[in-house]
């Protein structure tokens, strides 16, 4: 009979090593999580609440600049990473532009809707 996976051990399926990198890669991935949806909110909120920000994308030129920012995450996503393939601080900073880019179009649809 094979031993608990999650506290590794004598006759567990991986040794503590992995065990500790496994729940570290976890911790990784749901700290990212945690700091995109924060920072997704923070960028709404700004969006929304913020009267000159609004009042500007409500206004003709600030339509204009909604419609570019709806195709920013996707010009933002592909080409950078084709430059810096795995390179460990770009990668964070991309990721960073890439959640911005994303919630602004977000944001701007919630003042187009009126906040409701």
């Amino acid at each position: 009979m094979l031993g608990n996976v999650n506290t590794g051990g004598e006759n567990g399926l991986y040794p503590i090593s992995t065990l500790e990198l496994r729940w570290s890669f976890i911790r990784k991935i749901y700290s990212i999580s945690i700091f995109q949806l924060l920072l997704t909110i923070a960028v709404i909120s700004v969006v929304l609440f913020v009267p000159p920000v609004a009042n500007f994308f409500n206004s003709t030129h600030g339509t204009g600049v909604y419609i570019v920012l709806i195709f920013v995450p996707l010009i933002a996503s592909g080409l950078p990473e084709f430059y810096y393939y795995k390179k460990h601080p770009h990668d964070y900073f991309f990721l960073l532009f890439l959640n911005v880019s994303s919630a602004l179009p977000v944001g701007l649809t919630w003042v187009f809707a009126g906040g409701n």
